[in-house]
């Protein structure tokens, strides 16, 4: 048994080595979470490729690494889509901290920077399964009390009559700098196009004040 006194001695060491876990453990679950982002960072910053999707999934795909088209092709399948033939479209999001981007961009350091904010200072996309996979039943809620209802797409949907064709098994971001993205738009039900993004500027009416980064 230990006495009084000893346990006041020890107590520092406690705390020290229970904070320690705790900061151990926070680390653990981030890396996991953003390790395919961070890869999807290394394999576009690499390869830049060129996708092309219809109806929500890979139709085409190449790189300009090398002269042989056939090799391009094997880079992207290789480290992109994982040897499938094609995966779908998992997440689309549009990071709006240009603040961060224009730091990032200005000192040259986006490489340093903290993964969670790389994925905030722009456009990306991922391919694959989406952020819910395998927990697409498992309610989730905003910060503002209201749930998160969209966490299937018509692929992972399948899951409820044939399993082996709602997943992948990866889930691959990748990000579009401001400066080489044209446009981002959306096609209304009448056919009219409703313009967020247009040569790498916000111009959905509300969304101008994220240029004023840009400025300075």
């Amino acid at each position: 048994m230990l006495r009084n006194g000893e346990l006041k001695r020890l107590r520092p060491l406690l705390l020290f080595f229970l904070g320690y876990t705790l900061l151990f453990l926070a680390w653990v679950k981030t890396f996991f979470y953003t390790l395919p982002l961070l890869l999807g960072l290394l394999v576009a910053g690499a390869v830049q490729p060129v996708i092309r999707f219809l109806d929500g999934k890979i139709v085409e795909y190449s790189c300009r690494n090398f002269q042989d088209e056939e090799e391009n092709r094997k880079l992207i399948k290789e480290n992109i889509l994982y040897h499938h033939d094609t995966l779908p479209l998992g997440e689309f999001a549009i990071g709006t901290n240009t603040t961060a981007y224009v730091m990032a961009q200005k000192y040259q350091i986006g490489h340093l920077l903290p993964i969670l904010i790389a994925e905030k200072m722009g456009p990306h996309f991922a391919v694959g399964d989406t952020c819910y996979s395998w927990s697409e039943d498992t309610p989730v809620y905003n910060p503002d009390g209201r749930e998160i209802i969209a966490r299937d797409n018509e692929v992972s949907i399948q899951r409820k009559q044939d399993i082996s064709k709602a997943y992948f098994g990866c889930h691959t971001d990748i990000t579009i700098p401001y400066d080489e993205l044209d446009s981002i738009c959306v096609e209304a039900l009448g056919g009219s196009e409703i313009y967020i993004i247009r040569e790498g500027r916000f111009v959905l009416p509300g969304t101008e004040t994220l240029n004023e980064a840009f400025a300075s």
